[in-house]
């Protein structure tokens, strides 16, 4: 059975935040888009150099990700640990907690669809991602999970789906991997200004990894993480900005 919850306003008080310490920062406080250790994006997917670029203010340093006519994607990808090995989500996850800002330029124009966080399935599925936050009118989130042969993958809306364009929304995700009904996602959101989170999603009873029963035998393979602008090949730039992608064991 598949639920959607009412919304729920509360704060995250240090014994939330103490369960655990990150175990990868995609912040750019490093100074970098990509290099090694966990504080670290692993590589870059982008239609031409200097698409995804860093701004240092009185926030701190956040990127810049732009993609211009035509352009499919500007896009960092994987995770990486303290020791610089990849970090894959798969059966053995267990439940992790993702937070992540973004700013939409006030420049933004509507695409057919946009993806600016996605967990990736495994390169051999070929499909699309295992799950997605969206923008294109309002954000948006999507899942593709199970069993890819019989599940087409569906969309929800968001309760509070305002871009704010100018203005960072704060995302917290938190996901139970499971390729069965085992599984759930809730999202909560905040927005610039405001203290305590609100959900926005509370997805229950649903796989969260992707397999496919004519592919490897129906094996779960691994899933990685990518962040920035996949979009629909448009004739106009888009802009947004990313800041504080955490990812924190549950």
């Amino acid at each position: 059975m598949l639920i959607r919850s009412a919304v729920t306003l509360f704060c995250f008080g240090v014994s939330y935040q103490a369960l655990s310490a990150p175990t990868f920062y995609g912040n750019f406080e490093s100074g970098t888009v990509t290099g090694v250790g966990n504080r670290n994006w692993r590589n870059i997917q982008a239609s031409a150099p200097g698409r995804i670029s860093l701004i240092k203010d009185t926030r701190g340093i956040y990127a810049k990700v732009q993609v211009r006519n035509y352009e499919p994607r500007s896009e960092v990808v994987m995770m990486q640990d303290a020791y610089s090995n990849p970090i894959y989500e798969n059966l053995s996850s267990g439940i992790e907690r993702y937070t992540l800002s973004v700013k939409i330029d006030p420049s933004w124009q509507v695409p057919a669809w946009s993806v600016f966080t996605q967990l990736h399935g495994p390169d051999e599925l070929s499909t699309n991602p295992a799950f997605a936050l969206e923008a294109s009118n309002r954000f948006t989130f999507s899942m593709r999970a199970g069993d890819i042969s019989r599940n087409r993958g569906a969309g929800y809306e968001l309760l509070n789906g305002n871009l704010n364009k100018g203005q960072w929304v704060d995302f917290i995700i938190t996901v139970k991997y499971a390729a069965n009904n085992t599984g759930f996602v809730t999202i909560h959101r905040r927005n610039q200004g405001q203290v305590g989170y609100t959900q926005v999603l509370n997805l229950v009873n649903i796989p969260t990894l992707q397999y496919s029963s004519n592919v490897n035998g129906g094996r779960v393979g691994n899933h990685y993480m990518k962040h920035g602008l996949y979009t629909s090949p448009s004739n106009f730039t888009n802009t947004l900005y990313l800041d504080n992608f955490t990812r924190t064991k549950m």
